[in-house]
């Protein structure tokens, strides 16, 4: 008999829960919402049923940071997951820890600031500024008057879009995208920059690594000791000072890529099909293939060699050697 009493209070209570579970009713779940530095009082309503989802299934909810519009209030958050978003606009601040994922989106004056970014979008627009410290993946995309920097890049993508403006200052891989915009990377040791049509991409020191100029898209290269830039027909690249590392121009008859040298100390020229001009010649090559024409104007050392369909100019041969190859052309050059 007691075992049976005992049976019958459990069978009680299990037909309790299930009638409760059954009926949906709302219960009152915490919830923060973040307004400057404080948490706000109130709770988020939430259905019994979808309690009990989250406790059996693992279902968890987003939680959407907001920084209070026309305020220079700053909303701190330790780590962002992939469900979470922050929006930040109008002189407030927001400012992320540890991005493992999740989206911030700044806008019209607003500031946001990730210190470590694993995976995770940021967005920049409309005079927003958006600062990441260490990038080890995700991206952050910039457009719209929006300003974007990376200290330091270890991999990722920086996407600059629509006018934005977009900053490296240590690229060690990853990708910086630019289209329509201006992105300048300060060191890149490894990774690759890409310049589409009306866009700006600007390296002030390369030591390896890789820039790409497609058709209608302007690169510049202030130095490089190593990697290379590879300019598309329609495209146009400069590099100022060339230690090492390759420089190649492409084209056809219809469309020629153009690219400049200013001072080759080492390294190699390839023009094929575009025009290539290296203005002062110390050491190197430069190797003009069909259809290309390649110009030295004054070479104190290193080769220009011309291969059949090829050709090449030296204004003034000081020192170094011109090979002409069979089917090649060399047009006005000055020895002495």
């Amino acid at each position: 008999m007691r075992g049976n009493k005992k049976l019958q209070e459990k069978l009680a209570i299990a037909m309790s829960i299930i009638n409760v579970l059954n009926a949906g009713a709302p219960v009152v779940l915490p919830y923060v919402n973040f307004a400057g530095n404080r948490s706000t009082g109130g709770g988020h309503i939430t259905a019994l049923s979808q309690g009990k989802n989250a406790l059996f299934y693992g279902t968890a909810e987003a939680t959407e940071y907001n920084v209070p519009n026309g305020t220079s209030t700053t909303v701190s958050v330790v780590t962002m997951s992939v469900i979470d978003s922050m929006t930040v606009s109008n002189g407030g601040t927001g400012e992320v820890t540890t991005m493992n994922g999740g989206q911030q989106f700044i806008s019209n004056g607003g500031t946001g600031e990730v210190t470590t970014m694993n995976n995770g979008r940021q967005f920049v627009s409309n005079g927003g500024t958006g600062e990441i410290t260490t990038m080890e993946g995700g991206s952050q995309v910039v457009s719209a008057g929006g300003s974007g920097t990376v200290a330091t890049m270890n991999d990722g993508f920086q996407e600059i879009n629509s006018a934005g403006t977009g900053e490296i200052i240590i690229m060690n891989d990853g990708e910086q995208d630019i289209d329509q915009g201006t992105g300048t990377i300060s060191t890149i040791n490894q990774g690759t920059q890409n310049i589409s049509a009306g866009a700006t991409g600007e390296i002030t020191l390369m030591n390896n690594g890789y820039q790409k100029v497609f058709s209608g898209g302007n690169g510049n290269l202030t130095s490089i000791t190593g990697g290379g830039q590879h300019v598309d027909a329609g495209g146009i690249g400069l590099i100022d000072s060339m230690t090492s590392g390759w420089q190649q121009v492409d084209g056809t008859n219809a469309e020629h890529g153009l690219a400049t040298i200013n001072t080759m100390i080492n390294g190699e020229q390839h023009v094929s099909g575009g025009i290539g001009t290296t203005s002062t010649m110390k050491d190197g090559t430069q190797i003009v293939y069909t259809d290309g024409i390649g110009n030295v104007t004054t070479m104190e050392g290193g080769t220009q060699e011309i291969s059949a369909g090829g050709t090449g100019t030296v204004a003034a041969l000081m020192g170094g050697t011109q090979n002409v190859l069979a089917g090649g052309t060399a047009m006005d050059t000055t020895i002495g």
